[in-house]
């Protein structure tokens, strides 16, 4: 009787051990208000370009609402990488890539067929295209060569490489 109480108590011990490493404590107010001021730019400037997205019909300035979006998430995956924060990292770019994959590259596609092979705006599409593929690679190369190396940055940088060539094909040379 004794050792089968003494095994339920050991048992219950582990139990209540195990509990407690699966939780993490949720965050103090302080924390929150912190996260919060690092991500307040960040979100002004994607509320932002998604109201003046959704205001225009016109493909050519919805490009470059996206690209504004994607300079932005830019500049905060180079302040993630200064703090070395790796999970920022990776959350951050696979926002960029989503922005680039599901809303820069179809609307320059659709810029493209708006304004036909001899449009005025032509040019200003490739520069876009260009100068965001060559963005893409420098972030590609800042993170293989500055960043966390784990598998989940690794994932990004895949993911990445996918989007720069959808985006390379969205608009013809």
């Amino acid at each position: 009787m004794i050792r089968d109480l003494a095994v339920l108590l050991i048992l219950a011990g582990l139990a209540a051990f195990a509990g407690a490493q699966g939780q993490k404590p949720p965050l103090t107010a302080a924390q929150q208000q912190q996260l919060f001021q690092k991500n307040r730019t960040m979100v002004q400037a994607l509320v932002d370009s998604s109201l003046e997205i959704s205001k225009s019909n016109d493909f050519v300035q919805r490009s470059r609402s996206y690209r504004k979006v994607a300079m932005q998430l830019q500049r905060e995956l180079d302040d993630a990488a200064g703090d070395t924060d790796a999970g920022r990292i990776v959350e951050l770019g696979k926002h960029l890539d989503t922005v680039l994959r599901q809303g820069l590259a179809p609307s320059l596609r659709a810029a493209h067929q708006q304004i036909g092979p001899g449009g005025t705006d032509r040019q200003n599409l490739l520069d876009m295209r260009n100068s965001t593929v060559e963005l893409v690679d420098r972030l590609q190369n800042k993170a293989r060569n500055k960043w966390a190396d784990t598998p989940e940055v690794r994932q990004v940088i895949e993911s990445l490489e996918s989007t720069k060539k959808d985006l390379s094909n969205s608009v013809d040379p």
